[in-house]
């Protein structure tokens, strides 16, 4: 059963045997396709303030063995209230079944009962998901009324699974430097800690990798409902198409995906007999603008849309709501205006991103390159091809252009297409690079025999690539789709204050309920963690969860005073 059901998975996926984006049959071992993921969420805090940020860590799990899955190559992670309005949702990049981000909550939403869900494509074909769900709150302390769920807590255990939280003291002054350690028989894994002041009594709490484990259902689903594709090489981005003429056929026509650019993708697949089509996209580029195209001398007779995931919201429950105490309120409004002091100083204290690469284009490194400022500057294309670009010629009859290259074999005469790009981005009708002022041209990328990509055998390809990657496509249909989709999210470095110069900061100001977030501890290298108190007092929380590589859930808690 198991066998059949993946080889179903493959030909969905496999719309063309040409195709650059297929699932191959390597894939057909990587998963058990009975076995469902389990997703778990270390948050760093259930109760938030407009203006602040929810910080997570994601841990996608074998259902069967709790080691981290090897299925999943993308996770998503979305917040919704009780009318089933999404305020957030992100897309993230598993590596090796792991994941972080975190969401700033904007000052339009309102105070209330959310819903915080994790989960991924595969686990949308099981009849009972083991898709994470918590509640949390969100407050708005801007509005007059400010309404908070009702939640009975239950305070975590402080030591769930042999791991003790050593700190070198338990009471701090202001801006001192805290270090710990850990004492743990389980080391080798992935873990995170989060440090912050422990709000009212009335949050509730945040559920423990080890209570998760206890509530994942590890049966086998023997008859899967296969409707969402697997991601297991990558990102998956699918759509179909339709025709305004019934005796025009869907079935076997290219479709093109581009994401222009410095560094871009540019990629081929086919239609299935449903007119259904999907890309798995590479990591990099990673930017959210994307054009899509039926390929095809008739493609002024098709629509393209793209397809998404949809979530019945309906199936989840929420806590009733009540207006916060006056005390509540006061609590509130002066951790929201601690807030507000630490984001009007963000620009000294600023997380970082990991610097995207560059990736190579998918020719590399069969093209050669002409770099037309060591040429003189035409101002039109049709002066710039007779006199610099080598092999390439155009031709015009009755309004209509093409711009072919002369190969070895046939000297470019009634030799099919040429692949026209212009900075990644697919150019079906090239009258319009006739139209457009070849100043803006730096340079021209050019392969001058059989090019074989997708399901097309192409006499050649040329991209132009221009200064300023702001190429803007003329040709207009609805068999074009501009459109910009979601992307995963960017690791990102959180700030981590270092008073060791004390002159340094002695003037700025620091308001940090939140003291330490790092989604990436290890037990086994890491002997010690240190981190600086900020400006305020009261009771902190020393929290560490995750799990081994062997699927054991790791999970602590310590507490100290800051005076």
């Amino acid at each position: 059963m198991k066998k059949i059901i993946l080889l179903a998975l493959l030909s969905i996926c496999s719309v063309n045997s040409w195709t650059q984006t297929n699932i191959n049959s390597k894939d057909a071992n990587t998963f058990d396709s009975s076995v469902n993921e389990s997703i778990y969420l270390h948050i760093n805090n259930p109760t938030i303030l407009v203006g602040e940020s929810i910080f997570y860590k994601l841990y996608c799990l074998n259902s069967i063995n709790h080691t981290y899955s090897t299925i999943s190559k993308i996770a998503y992670v979305e917040i919704f209230d009780a009318t089933g309005t999404s305020i957030s949702k992100q897309k993230l990049l598993l590596k090796d079944g792991v994941a972080q981000g975190d969401i700033f909550i904007a000052t339009s939403a309102n105070s209330g009962a959310y819903k915080l869900i994790a989960y991924t494509n595969w686990m949308m074909n099981f009849s009972k998901s083991n898709m994470f769900e918590t509640d949390i709150t969100i407050i708005n302390p801007f509005q007059s009324k400010i309404l908070i769920p009702q939640f009975s807590t239950t305070p975590l255990v402080k030591n769930e699974n042999n791991l003790q939280i050593n700190l070198n003291k338990k009471n701090y002054n202001l801006r001192e430097e805290v270090k710990l350690s850990v004492t743990s028989k389980i080391n080798k894994g992935d873990y995170s800690i989060s440090v912050r002041k422990v709000n009212d009594s009335t949050e509730k709490t945040t559920i423990s990798s080890v209570k998760f484990l206890s509530t994942i259902k590890d049966t086998k689903s023997l008859n899967l409902n296969v409707n969402s594709l697997p991601e297991v090489r990558g990102e998956v981005i699918s759509g179909k198409i339709t025709s305004v003429d019934a005796n025009n056929t869907i079935e076997n026509k290219t479709i093109s995906l581009s994401i222009p650019g410095k560094s871009f993708e540019f990629k081929l697949t086919n239609t299935n007999n449903k007119g259904e089509f999907i890309f798995i996209l590479d990591e990099l580029p990673n930017r959210a603008k994307v054009i899509l195209q039926v390929v095809d001398d008739s493609r002024k007779n098709y629509t393209i849309e793209v397809t998404n995931q949809v979530i019945d919201y309906s199936k989840f429950q929420f806590q009733p709501t009540q207006e916060a105490s006056s005390e509540l309120k006061k609590t509130i409004e002066k951790r929201s205006i601690a807030n507000q002091i630490e984001n009007a100083y963000f620009s000294i204290k600023k997380d970082t991103i990991k610097d995207e690469p560059s990736n190579k284009p998918f020719y590399f490194p069969l093209e050669k390159t002409i770099s037309l400022d060591d040429y003189t500057r035409f101002s039109s294309l049709k002066e710039t091809i007779v006199e610099i670009l080598p092999n390439t010629f155009y031709k015009e009859k009755d309004g209509i252009y093409t711009i072919n290259l002369r190969d070895k074999l046939s000297n470019g005469v009634d030799s099919g297409y040429t692949l026209i790009l212009v900075d990644g981005l697919l150019i079906q009708d090239v009258k319009e690079l006739f139209e457009y002022n070849t100043k803006n041209i730096d340079k021209v990328d050019y392969i001058t025999e059989k090019y074989v990509y997708g399901s097309k055998i192409y006499n050649g390809l040329i991209n132009f690539i221009t200064k300023e990657f702001d190429y803007d496509l003329k040709e207009t249909g609805d068999f074009i789709l501009k459109t910009e989709i979601q992307r995963p999210l960017i690791t990102k470095y959180y700030y981590k204050q270092n008073y060791s110069d004390v002159s340094k900061f002695e003037r700025v100001p620091d308001y940090r309920y939140q003291l330490l977030w790092n989604p990436s501890i290890d037990l086994e290298n890491d002997k010690e963690i240190s981190f600086f108190t900020s400006d305020i007092k009261g009771t902190f929380e020393v929290n560490i969860e995750g799990f081994s590589e062997n699927g054991k859930p790791v999970s602590s808690l310590e507490y100290f005073e800051v005076k």
